[in-house]
């Protein structure tokens, strides 16, 4: 709902001329495409992207503070920023948030460089001019994948990450049992996760 107040705002502020034209369409972010908004199934292994998946905004600084540290010491890291920093207009309007950010990354290490990635990250994703987060500032493969796999519900992605690996294994076999019929019962009607969505552009 925030991300999509986003757009319809950047879009009130775009000359109207120019809406209809090819050339100066400006890109979505492919989650707010979507026709019904998805919901990943909950797994055994209570990934941090399971209780994020809808504000991408927060999935991504999670995978951003999960880079070469662990979630044991990421995750309470991660809750004290999004306590002080509950959007990213939050973190973009505080004119000390590099050095407060800097202070809250002290245990992972690289603070300084995490603070400078989150915060270009944001400055790039309130514009919404992008479709995946690859094309925003810091985020890697690992962070891509993520959105893929929680905010857009898609199924041909190929993960380097173990617990991603682990997840999208157990992802496939909680469709399969969801496909494959029961005897005797009635045919139950499809649920939205059956769909693999690989006909998104830029998969």
């Amino acid at each position: 709902m925030i991300d999509k107040q986003r757009l319809q705002k950047r879009r009130r502020l775009e000359p109207r001329n120019r809406s209809t034209s090819e050339y100066f369409r400006k890109k979505v972010p492919v989650h707010l495409t979507l026709s019904l908004p998805y919901h990943p199934p909950k797994s055994p292994y209570s990934l941090i992207q399971e209780t994020t998946y809808q504000d991408p905004w927060r999935l991504l600084v999670a995978t951003v503070l999960l880079n070469k540290a662990s979630g044991k010491v990421a995750i309470p890291v991660f809750s004290s920023l999004m306590t002080r920093y509950p959007s990213p207009e939050s973190l973009l309007q505080d004119s000390s948030s590099l050095f407060t950010l800097s202070q809250l990354l002290l245990p992972l290490g690289l603070q300084n460089k995490r603070a400078a990635t989150i915060i270009a990250m944001s400055q790039k994703y309130v514009k919404m001019d992008w479709e995946f987060p690859r094309e925003l500032p810091g985020v890697g493969k690992y962070g891509d994948d993520s959105y893929r796999i929680f905010c857009c519900g898609l199924t041909n992605v190929t993960p380097c990450d173990k617990k991603l690996n682990l997840y999208t294994d157990w992802l496939q076999l909680y469709i399969s049992s969801k496909e494959r019929p029961k005897v005797g019962a009635s045919p139950e009607p499809e649920h939205s996760i059956s769909n693999s969505r690989s006909d998104i552009v830029g998969t």
